[in-house]
């Protein structure tokens, strides 16, 4: 187990966990971003913000990381935007995050290329499509090893950063996949200081 998402955990709670210490449900929240519309292309991004109270009390803590985001998320700014991230809920990939590093660098590269088989096209799909997100979307094992990993979508709140902008790709990642398909980033304030510190040092 890696000591900062162990950290994580103990300063969130167990899951059926009411508002954890130090935290309001105005600051949990996620607010609904500007560019978000009642299109039948937004329902994902809906679904997210209507699950999310849900996802706080009952959901686990696992790591995510970026494989690509809106770029105006690398940058200070106020609006939230999307992203994706691979996530995996099998316990031995909670102490070796770079592994999961390692699995999005070999994901992002099928963006927008013709791919030999069914299951690589539904991530190069996913990650080209200006449409409604395919969510939890299976990696294959020939990028994800025998772990069960997936590719999801998910809206980067600003606010629950340690910084206005991305500045770490590996992000701890509030999951329920037996309720919901939706994900939200755990809000840094639960965050261990190890786990903070890097967004802290001058680029």
């Amino acid at each position: 187990m890696d000591a900062r998402l162990q950290g994580c955990r103990d300063r969130f709670g167990s899951p059926s966990r009411s508002i954890p210490d130090g935290g309001t449900a105005a600051y949990l929240s996620i607010p609904r971003p500007g560019w978000l519309s009642d299109e039948p292309t937004h329902a994902f991004y809906r679904q997210i913000l209507a699950d999310q109270a849900a996802l706080c009390r009952g959901g686990r803590i696992v790591w995510g990381h970026i494989v690509q985001a809106n770029k105006r998320l690398f940058k200070p700014g106020d609006e939230d935007h999307r992203a994706h991230l691979v996530y995996s809920l099998d316990p031995t990939m909670d102490g070796t995050p770079t592994r999961l590093r390692t699995i999005a660098d070999a994901v992002f590269p099928l963006k927008g290329e013709p791919q030999p088989d069914r299951a690589h096209q539904a991530i190069a799909d996913t990650l080209s499509t200006r449409r409604e997100p395919t969510v939890r979307v299976p990696v294959p094992p020939a990028l994800a090893g025998a772990r069960h990993v997936f590719l999801t979508c998910t809206i980067v709140v600003r606010r629950h950063l340690p910084a206005d902008h991305v500045r770490s790709r590996l992000l701890p990642l509030l999951v329920d996949p037996a309720r919901t398909a939706a994900t939200m980033i755990l809000p840094s304030r639960y965050w261990p200081e190890e786990l903070i510190r890097p967004w802290q040092l001058d680029e």
